[in-house]
């Protein structure tokens, strides 16, 4: 079809347009987590989310601005009305954090078809280790923590 064509040029801009034309729309969701021992995985006992976080989502190639969104107060994202193609997905980590998942502070690729429901494209984020991180869980709901 032509349209459908058409919108695969125009990248994100198109998303909208893509999910009117008749495709199936897709989407991509998961959770940016407060990872306490910097092991990369979600420990669900002792690690929340991490709320107002920045998620990016970028056509690969880069078709433009990525599309971006902020997590809940739950750390959750969620990116819909998404069409078929490649994408790039990352977080934007405030200055004094680091990223453990992805390791080596990558994005995740993603290959969606019409229709995908993607799940669990999380990020892992820790504090170095000169910041208190007890005091900044017992302050949790924002970025207050005691530096000295």
């Amino acid at each position: 079809m032509k349209t459908k064509s058409l919108l695969r040029l125009i990248g994100l801009g198109a998303v909208l347009l893509s999910t009117l034309a008749g495709a199936q729309a897709a989407s991509i969701s998961g959770m940016a987590f407060f990872d306490l021992n910097g092991n990369g995985l979600r420990d669900a006992a002792s690690e929340y989310g991490l709320p107002t976080w920045t998620i990016q989502l970028d056509t690969v190639p880069s078709g433009g601005s990525p599309l971006s969104t902020t997590t809940d107060v739950n750390g959750h994202f969620t990116f819909g009305s998404l069409a078929a193609g490649s994408y790039t997905l990352s977080a934007v980590q405030p200055a004094t954090w680091f990223q453990t998942y992805p390791a080596a502070a990558g994005p995740h690729q993603i290959a969606l078809a019409a229709g995908d429901t993607v799940i669990g494209e999380d990020f892992g984020c820790k504090l170095p280790v000169r910041v208190p991180q007890i005091e900044w869980q017992r302050n949790f709901g924002g970025s207050q923590y005691d530096t000295g």
